[in-house]
Protein backbone atom coordinates (compact mmCIF):
# COMPACT_ATOMS: atom_id res chain seq x y z
CA UNK A 1 0.00 0.00 0.00
CA UNK A 2 1.17 3.23 -1.09
CA UNK A 3 2.59 5.91 1.99
CA UNK A 4 0.85 9.18 2.52
CA UNK A 5 4.34 10.55 3.40
CA UNK A 6 5.75 12.53 1.16
CA UNK A 7 8.54 11.82 -1.48
CA UNK A 8 11.63 14.28 -0.04
CA UNK A 9 12.65 14.61 -3.53
CA UNK A 10 9.70 16.12 -4.37
CA UNK A 11 8.33 19.34 -3.64
CA UNK A 12 5.57 19.80 -1.02
CA UNK A 13 4.02 23.15 -2.05
CA UNK A 14 0.46 23.40 -2.59
CA UNK A 15 -0.41 24.44 -6.21
CA UNK A 16 -3.40 27.48 -6.09
CA UNK A 17 -5.85 25.89 -8.31
CA UNK A 18 -7.96 28.67 -8.35
CA UNK A 19 -5.16 30.24 -11.03
CA UNK A 20 -5.19 27.63 -13.22
CA UNK A 21 -7.52 27.26 -16.46
CA UNK A 22 -9.84 24.75 -15.13
CA UNK A 23 -11.61 24.79 -18.58
CA UNK A 24 -8.52 22.90 -20.28
CA UNK A 25 -8.42 20.39 -17.23
CA UNK A 26 -12.22 19.61 -18.02
CA UNK A 27 -12.05 18.95 -21.49
CA UNK A 28 -8.66 16.94 -20.70
CA UNK A 29 -10.38 14.81 -18.48
CA UNK A 30 -13.52 14.48 -20.73
CA UNK A 31 -11.62 12.46 -23.10
CA UNK A 32 -11.09 9.65 -20.40
CA UNK A 33 -13.38 6.40 -21.33
CA UNK A 34 -16.31 5.71 -18.49
CA UNK A 35 -16.12 2.47 -17.63
CA UNK A 36 -18.71 2.84 -15.59
CA UNK A 37 -22.14 1.77 -15.96
CA UNK A 38 -24.85 5.00 -16.94
CA UNK A 39 -27.44 3.67 -14.56
CA UNK A 40 -27.26 4.74 -10.89
CA UNK A 41 -24.05 7.54 -11.38
CA UNK A 42 -24.52 10.74 -9.77
CA UNK A 43 -21.07 12.09 -10.35
CA UNK A 44 -19.75 11.94 -14.06
CA UNK A 45 -16.15 10.42 -14.39
CA UNK A 46 -14.84 14.04 -15.36
CA UNK A 47 -15.89 15.68 -12.09
CA UNK A 48 -14.91 12.76 -9.65
CA UNK A 49 -11.16 12.60 -11.36
CA UNK A 50 -11.04 16.44 -11.40
CA UNK A 51 -12.32 16.83 -8.02
CA UNK A 52 -9.29 13.92 -6.83
CA UNK A 53 -7.15 16.14 -8.77
CA UNK A 54 -7.56 19.22 -7.11
CA UNK A 55 -7.26 17.23 -3.61
CA UNK A 56 -4.39 16.05 -5.00
CA UNK A 57 -2.23 19.61 -5.79
CA UNK A 58 -3.79 21.25 -3.03
CA UNK A 59 -1.86 18.78 -0.40
CA UNK A 60 -4.03 15.32 0.14
CA UNK A 61 -1.35 12.43 -0.74
CA UNK A 62 -3.39 9.38 -0.44
CA UNK A 63 -6.70 8.29 -1.02
CA UNK A 64 -8.16 8.82 2.54
CA UNK A 65 -6.69 12.22 2.38
CA UNK A 66 -7.91 13.02 -0.89
CA UNK A 67 -11.75 12.29 0.18
CA UNK A 68 -11.03 14.88 3.13
CA UNK A 69 -8.95 17.60 0.91
CA UNK A 70 -12.33 17.15 -1.43
CA UNK A 71 -15.02 17.87 0.94
CA UNK A 72 -13.44 21.01 1.86
CA UNK A 73 -12.97 22.41 -1.68
CA UNK A 74 -14.86 25.49 -2.13
CA UNK A 75 -18.62 25.58 -3.23
CA UNK A 76 -17.17 28.08 -6.15
CA UNK A 77 -14.45 25.74 -6.94
CA UNK A 78 -16.91 22.81 -7.10
CA UNK A 79 -19.09 24.42 -9.35
CA UNK A 80 -16.47 24.99 -11.75
CA UNK A 81 -15.27 21.54 -11.69
CA UNK A 82 -19.07 20.49 -12.68
CA UNK A 83 -20.36 19.38 -9.34
CA UNK A 84 -23.96 18.75 -9.22
CA UNK A 85 -26.09 20.52 -7.09
CA UNK A 86 -28.43 19.39 -4.06
CA UNK A 87 -31.17 22.06 -4.24
CA UNK A 88 -32.59 20.23 -0.66
CA UNK A 89 -28.98 20.86 1.30
CA UNK A 90 -28.79 23.93 -1.19
CA UNK A 91 -24.88 23.35 -1.65
CA UNK A 92 -22.82 21.08 -4.66
CA UNK A 93 -22.01 17.75 -3.66
CA UNK A 94 -18.96 15.92 -2.93
CA UNK A 95 -18.49 12.51 -3.84
CA UNK A 96 -16.97 10.25 -0.63
CA UNK A 97 -13.58 8.55 -0.60
CA UNK A 98 -15.89 5.25 -1.12
CA UNK A 99 -17.20 6.95 -4.53
CA UNK A 100 -13.52 7.64 -5.38
CA UNK A 101 -11.67 4.70 -4.42
CA UNK A 102 -14.05 3.02 -6.37
CA UNK A 103 -13.77 4.94 -9.57
CA UNK A 104 -9.62 5.10 -9.60
CA UNK A 105 -9.85 1.04 -8.92
CA UNK A 106 -12.09 0.46 -12.55
CA UNK A 107 -10.62 3.36 -15.01
CA UNK A 108 -6.82 3.23 -16.85
CA UNK A 109 -4.79 4.91 -14.28
CA UNK A 110 -1.51 4.76 -16.72
CA UNK A 111 -3.95 6.67 -19.84
CA UNK A 112 -4.84 9.07 -16.53
CA UNK A 113 -1.16 9.92 -15.59
CA UNK A 114 -0.26 10.22 -19.01
CA UNK A 115 -2.79 13.19 -19.60
CA UNK A 116 -2.85 14.66 -16.32
CA UNK A 117 1.23 14.98 -17.13
CA UNK A 118 0.76 16.78 -20.28
CA UNK A 119 -1.88 18.46 -19.08
CA UNK A 120 0.26 19.73 -15.71
CA UNK A 121 3.50 20.61 -18.51
CA UNK A 122 1.24 23.02 -20.55
CA UNK A 123 0.27 24.64 -17.21
CA UNK A 124 3.93 24.72 -16.78
CA UNK A 125 5.18 25.85 -19.93
CA UNK A 126 2.21 28.62 -19.97
CA UNK A 127 3.17 30.08 -16.93
CA UNK A 128 6.53 30.38 -18.16
CA UNK A 129 5.79 32.05 -21.15
CA UNK A 130 6.40 29.78 -23.73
Amino acid sequence: MPSCQPDPSLSTKPIDCEQLDISSLLAMLGEIPDPRKAKGAIYSLRYILSTSLVSTMTGAKCLSEIGRWAARIPQPLLARLGAPYDHFLGRYRVPSEKTIRRVLKVIDIAALDARIGCWLFAQTAWGNGE
